[in-house]
């Protein structure tokens, strides 16, 4: 009985550990929920606004977009509000993060909480506005280009949207790759000297998540790729010099 009961206080910080995780993603989803709503008001407008870089290169080839199915523009527009939702809510997101894991953390490490929640809403947005204003009307060019004039091209309104939305997002996670590497090592969970003898492995994955992240395009994957690994020794450097404990490196 002892053992039973022994074994049970060991494994409470887990169970509560779970049940933080399941209000942390609950409160979540409310957030996002309650903010896609509103937005789904203007999903119109914000579609417009993201089909700029294409319907500017469109307009200039004689291209217009299409809707092939009778739902396409509707189920378009709330993905487009669930979009918004993300992007507005990701302060909140980043912090409930935060929150989450640190409990496990030193209270010299918790003073990171709002550097790192607006740290990481910038680089976030960063990535975003690089991708809107220099890779995504870049991709469209290429694209559009490459077709034969035998060939009459009709772009669906969906088809753009989940590769914009793609592109996007990944490129705003390629520029949360600094925070990330710094504060796992800030926090502990892995040394920078782990990290450097995983060098060559970390550039095979960076090519690779180029590879599956972006359209077809060398380009674009080089375009991904070189800043998934810059930004991982940018990483590095920011994680050692604000490292409180361990060897320096």
């Amino acid at each position: 009985m002892a053992d039973i009961e022994a074994k049970s206080a060991k494994e409470m910080p887990f169970t509560q550990h779970l049940r933080e995780l399941r209000s942390a993603f609950i409160r979540s989803l409310i957030v996002v929920f309650l903010l896609a709503l509103v937005s789904f008001a203007f999903a119109e407008q914000i579609y417009a606004v993201l089909a700029k870089p294409l319907t500017t290169i469109a307009d200039a080839h004689g291209l217009k977009m299409v809707v092939i199915s009778p739902l396409e523009q509707a189920f378009t527009y709330i993905k487009t509000a669930l979009f918004a939702a993300v992007i507005l809510a990701l302060p909140y997101l980043l912090g409930e993060i935060w929150h989450f894991v640190a409990p496990g953390l030193k209270q010299g490490e918790k003073r990171f909480l709002w550097p790192v929640i607006t740290i990481g809403t910038l680089l976030f947005l960063a990535g975003i506005t690089t991708t809107y204003f220099f890779l995504l009307p870049y991709t469209m060019e290429i694209i559009i280009a490459w077709l034969p004039d035998s060939i009459e091209a009709t772009i669906s309104m969906e088809r753009y949207f989940s590769m914009a939305i793609q592109l996007l997002l990944a490129f705003g996670l390629v520029f949360e790759t600094p925070l990330i590497v710094a504060m796992l090592i800030i926090s502990g969970i892995i040394s920078p000297e782990r990290l450097s003898k995983w060098r060559r492995i970390y550039v095979v994955l960076a090519f690779l998540i180029a590879a599956l992240c972006t359209p077809a395009d060398p380009i674009s994957q080089i375009a991904m790729a070189i800043p998934l690994i810059l930004f991982f020794e940018l990483g590095l450097i920011l994680g050692r010099i604000l490292r409180k404990d361990g060897p320096k490196g």
